[in-house]
This record gives structure tokens, sequence and C-alpha cells, in this order.
């Protein structure tokens, strides 16, 4: 069960920064 909440809380905190690294990503592909 201890693995699962890491998971979640890892994926919880991994997903915001893939965002803002496909907003980088998109930021610079629009220059």
């Amino acid at each position: 069960m201890k693995a699962i909440s890491l998971v979640a809380s890892a994926s919880a905190s991994l997903i915001p920064n893939v965002a803002r690294i496909l907003g980088l990503v998109h930021a610079t592909d629009s220059m």
C-alpha cells in the first residue's frame, strides 16, 4: 500500500512538470 501512495504522489508531482516542459517546447516551437 505504501508503494501505491508513493507512485500516486510521484505522478501527481510529475504531471505538472511534464505540462511545464511541454509548454516550454511549444513556446520555443512558436518562436
